[in-house]
C-alpha cells in the first residue's frame, strides 16, 4: 500500500472567487490548512465541533495549505502564490509534528533563497493566471515554456531563468506534483540562450593595500564624528584581510539585524592575534562555522588587530552584530557601500569600477601576488573549487 505524506500533498479542491466568479485552485502555504468549506469528519466526535469541521479535509482530499485571503475573504493575485510567504503554521487539522516537518521543509531554505523563490513563484503563477485567466497548483511544460519566453522577451539573463526554475522545481517537489523543470525541451531551451546571451565580464577592480590606506586617510573628511571613522575603518579592513564577503559582517539593513552578520560573541583580540569565528557563509548553509585567524600587521597602515581593537574598545556595551553605530543601531550593507563610494570619489577614482566584493577580489590578488600556493589562496578565501581564479586580477595604475 502506498503511503501518502498528509504535510506536502497538494489539493484537488477548487474554490470559487466571489469577486470573479471564476474557478481557481489554490496555491497554499505548506503546513498550513483549508479554510471556507465544511470538512467530512472521519469519526463522530467530530461531528459536535462546529469549530474544528471547518479544518477538517473532505476525505480523499491532500492537506494543502491555506492560501492568502483580504478581508472580505478573496484571495489576492500575489497573496494566492506565496507559498514561502509567511512562514506561519495554523494548528487545526495537523498533528505537532506535521507542523514540525511542514517548517523544517521551509527552513531547509535560507532566508534570501527563500525570498527568492517567493518572488518567482508570485510572477511564475502571476504570468500563468493573466495569460490563461485561471492559475492552478499544476505546472504543464506548455505553460512553463510560455513563461521561459516571455522572461527572455523581458531580457532576463538565462541565470535568472534557472533561478525561477529552481522555485518552481521546490514547489512542485514540496506539493507532491510532477515536476516539468527538467524536462528535455526546458533544459534545451535555457542551454539555447545561455549559447545565445553574450557573456557579461565581471569587471569589478580589486582594492590593494596601498588603496585601502588611502581610504583610511580619506574617512576622516568623510564621516561625521572619531567614532564612525573608527568603525568604518575596522569593517574595511576586516573585509580586506579576511577576504569576507559583506553579507557575512554587517546586517542587510539597520532594522532588520537577525543573526546572520558578524555577532560581538565571533571577534576575540588576543595580543597580535584577531580570531573570528564565521557562523555560515555562502558555502556553509548549514552553519557548521570556521575559526579565522589574521596576525597584526608588522608596517604601520592598515592593520586587522589594532583596528578591530580599537573599535571594540569603543563599541557599544551591547549583544547581537558585531558593528553597531554609536547610537546602537546596527552598520548596514547599504551604509558601508556609501561611505566607500564617497571615499573613493574623494580619492577621484572611477567608483562605478569598484564595490564591497572589491575587498574580498583585492584579497585573492593581494595573495597571489606575494607567490602563495593556490591552497593557501583557496584557504583565505574559504574556497573549495576553482572558483577562486576569477578573484585573481591585476591591479589597475591609479
Amino acid at each position: 500500500m502506498r503511503m501518502r505524506n498528509p504535510v506536502l500533498r497538494r489539493s484537488k479542491r477548487q474554490g470559487r472567487l466571489a469577486s470573479t466568479g471564476a474557478r481557481r485552485q489554490h496555491v497554499r502555504d505548506l503546513g498550513g490548512t483549508k479554510h471556507g468549506s465544511k470538512a467530512r469528519h472521519r469519526s463522530s466526535r467530530h461531528r459536535s465541533s462546529s469549530s474544528s469541521s471547518s479544518t477538517h479535509p473532505r476525505r480523499g482530499q491532500r492537506h494543502r495549505g491555506c492560501p492568502l485571503q483580504d478581508a472580505d475573504g478573496e484571495v489576492s493575485a500575489t497573496g494566492t502564490y506565496s507559498i514561502l510567504g509567511s512562514g506561519t503554521f495554523s494548528t487545526g487539522a495537523l498533528g505537532p509534528w506535521e507542523n514540525a516537518v511542514a517548517e523544517a521543509v521551509l527552513g531547509s531554505l535560507a532566508p534570501t533563497t527563500r525570498r527568492a523563490y517567493q518572488g518567482a513563484l508570485q510572477a511564475f503563477f502571476g504570468f500563468q493566471e493573466a495569460q490563461k485567466g485561471q492559475a492552478g497548483p499544476t505546472v504543464s511544460e506548455t505553460s512553463l515554456l510560455t513563461y521561459l519566453a516571455h522572461l527572455r522577451e523581458m531580457g532576463r539573463s538565462p541565470t535568472t531563468m534557472r533561478s525561477h526554475l529552481a522555485a518552481v522545481s521546490f514547489y512542485c517537489k514540496a506539493s507532491g506534483i510532477p515536476d516539468t523543470t527538467g524536462t528535455f525541451l526546458v533544459r534545451q531551451a535555457i542551454k539555447g540562450w545561455v549559447r545565445m546571451t553574450p557573456k557579461v565580464k565581471d569587471t569589478r577592480l580589486p582594492i590593494s593595500l596601498k588603496l585601502l590606506a588611502n581610504i583610511f586617510a580619506t574617512l576622516p573628511h568623510i564621516c561625521s564624528s572619531p567614532f564612525e571613522i573608527s568603525l568604518f575603518r575596522a569593517a574595511f579592513s576586516l573585509a580586506f584581510f579576511g577576504a569576507f564577503r559583506s553579507g557575512e559582517i554587517v546586517s542587510p539593513s539597520r532594522v532588520d539585524c537577525g543573526d546572520r552578520p558578524l555577532q560581538v560573541g565571533d571577534v576575540q583580540v588576543c595580543g597580535q592575534t584577531l580570531l573570528v569565528r564565521l557562523r555560515r557563509s555562502k558555502t556553509d548553509q548549514l552553519a557548521k562555522s570556521t575559526c579565522i585567524s589574521m596576525q597584526a600587521s608588522a608596517t604601520p597602515g592598515p592593520c586587522p588587530v589594532k583596528d578591530m581593537a580599537a573599535y571594540s574598545n569603543i563599541r557599544p556595551r551591547k549583544q547581537g552584530p558585531f558593528f553597531l553605530h554609536a547610537d546602537g543601531s546596527c552598520l548596514s550593507r547599504y551604509q558601508l557601500a556609501a561611505i566607500l563610494r564617497l571615499c573613493l570619489s574623494a580619492i577621484h577614482l572611477p567608483v562605478a569600477s569598484y564595490g564591497l566584493h572589491s575587498f574580498r577580489i583585492g584579497a585573492a590578488s593581494t595573495v597571489s601576488g606575494l607567490g602563495a600556493p593556490v591552497s593557501r589562496i583557496m584557504e583565505v578565501g574559504r574556497w573549495r573549487s576553482k572558483a577562486y581564479r576569477t578573484y585573481i586580477r591585476p591591479f589597475p595604475q591609479h
